[in-house]
């Protein structure tokens, strides 16, 4: 059996659960579920599905990728949205997340059945089930909060979705500057 996999950069405690509280509060207001089932994150590697070999090779690449990157500070900076249809917190322009990705990008496009799309990295609050009809009264519900955070990201994380929900499979520590 095939598990579906993604790969992404968690965020500290302290700013997962302020994000986590936006992410609540806007399902409240709206009536939207699939924002508030995951942990907030940054997707490195969008999902794919793995048996349980393939998703070991993945981990022993992750962690051997991860050994060779250095930690680096990620910028979250307001909210924006993708056609009306996801609204996110933006991640700030970044040399060292497109490092990453340049690494580990290239191991997975070539699993079956993944879709590589555009790389645009950004946290998530609401998506798949928005109305685009009340779309103007998200945006305005949204810029009530503000976002300006920096942290140090000192790892990479192979998420997997179990029993209805996503979950941390897998963390590796990058090397400390």
């Amino acid at each position: 059996m095939k598990d579906l996999y993604f790969v992404a950069f968690t965020l500290p405690e302290s700013v997962a659960s302020t994000i986590q509280e936006i992410k609540k509060n806007f399902s409240e207001r709206f009536g939207t579920k699939y924002g508030v089932e995951t942990i907030p994150h940054i997707t490195i590697i969008p999902p794919v599905r793995l048996d349980e070999n393939e998703a070991s090779e993945a981990r022993l690449f992750l962690k051997s990728s991860a050994s060779i990157i250095s930690h680096f500070n990620i910028w979250l900076k307001g909210f924006d949205n993708f056609h009306k249809k996801v609204i996110y917190i933006r991640v700030s322009a970044n040399e060292s997340i497109q490092f990453v990705y340049q690494i580990v990008a290239p191991y997975f496009s070539k699993m079956p059945g993944i879709r590589m799309e555009n790389f645009h990295p950004h946290v998530t609050i609401a998506h798949r089930d928005l109305n685009p009809k009340e779309f103007q009264e998200h945006s305005k519900y949204i810029s009530n909060y503000k976002m300006d955070v920096v942290f140090t990201c000192n790892s990479i994380s192979l998420l997997v979705h179990k029993s209805g929900k996503w979950e941390v499979d897998s963390t590796f520590s990058f090397e400390p500057n």
